[in-house]
C-alpha cells in the first residue's frame, strides 16, 4: 500500500475499511492498517460473472445481490478471515 493510501485509512476511517479498487475492479477489505483479503467484485458482465482487470472489456453492471452482500458485511463488521 502507498503511504498516502495508508494515511487516508489511518486518518478517515480509523484503519479499517472497504475499497473499490477500479483496475482490478475488486473490492480490498483493509482491517487494523493490513490487507486482509480482496473480495471479488461488486460488478459482473450480462451472465454474472467477474472480469479481474477488465481482461474482456464487456461491460459491466453493479451487482445489486453482491453489493447488499457487502454492504451486511460492513454493518455487522463480519469481516471474513
Amino acid at each position: 500500500m502507498s503511504i498516502f493510501f495508508r494515511d487516508h485509512i489511518e486518518k478517515c476511517s480509523a484503519g479499517n475499511g472497504i475499497f473499490f479498487v477500479l483496475f482490478d475492479v475488486s473490492i480490498l477489505i483493509i482491517r487494523n492498517n493490513m490487507i486482509l483479503r480482496r473480495w471479488g467484485s461488486i460488478y459482473l458482465d450480462k451472465y454474472e460473472e467477474e472480469d479481474f482487470k477488465i481482461r474482456r472489456g464487456k461491460p459491466l453492471y453493479l451487482s445489486e445481490t453482491r453489493f447488499n452482500i457487502l454492504q451486511k458485511i460492513w454493518i455487522s463488521s463480519a469481516f471474513p478471515r
